[in-house]
């Protein structure tokens, strides 16, 4: 458990990587208000789809992989015995 005194010096201490990363994020939040297109969202719209449906099937893939490894281990040790 944390102590009060290293949570309240730890509070003190600015990480300023972050602050600055954030600080840039939002201006450009706020620039992007400005900025913006009917272009710009569909692509943005399909950019997402593409990556969700790229990222969810290397997932699968990566799980089934591992879950057919840990059977063949399974029927490999089973058929030895």
């Amino acid at each position: 458990m944390c102590s009060e005194t290293g949570i309240k010096d730890r509070a003190k201490h600015i990480n300023w990587d972050t602050a600055v990363f954030m600080a840039l994020f939002h201006v450009g939040i706020v620039a992007a208000l400005f900025m913006w297109s009917w272009q710009a969202l569909f692509v943005t719209i399909l950019l997402c789809w593409i990556s969700a449906s790229l990222g969810s099937a290397s997932a699968q893939r990566a799980d089934a992989r591992l879950t057919h490894q840990a059977l063949y281990k399974e029927w490999a040790r089973a058929r030895h015995d």
